[in-house]
């Protein structure tokens, strides 16, 4: 997770409050625009070579069979 808010402990508290076991992270210069335009929340997937698989703007059900469906073929990729 890439928190760009100007409050990174509200990103923490959410995913301590979600349980989710992925780490924080902040940038220390510019996020390129291919992967942020100023849109919050935006939600980049990468597959394994980098490559920018999935990029949403806004809010989204990552509970949705659709979004599940597309993390599980990404992880199964080879």
């Amino acid at each position: 997770t890439l928190n760009e808010d100007n409050d990174p402990a509200a990103g923490r508290a959410y995913l301590e409050k979600e349980n989710f076991s992925v780490p924080m992270y902040q940038s220390s210069g510019n996020v390129p625009t291919e992967v942020f335009s100023g849109s919050l929340p935006t939600t980049v997937v990468l597959d394994k070579n980098g490559k920018v698989r999935l990029h949403h703007t806004g809010f989204a059900n990552y509970a949705s069979d659709k979004f599940v469906k597309e993390i599980e073929e990404l992880i199964n990729e080879k």
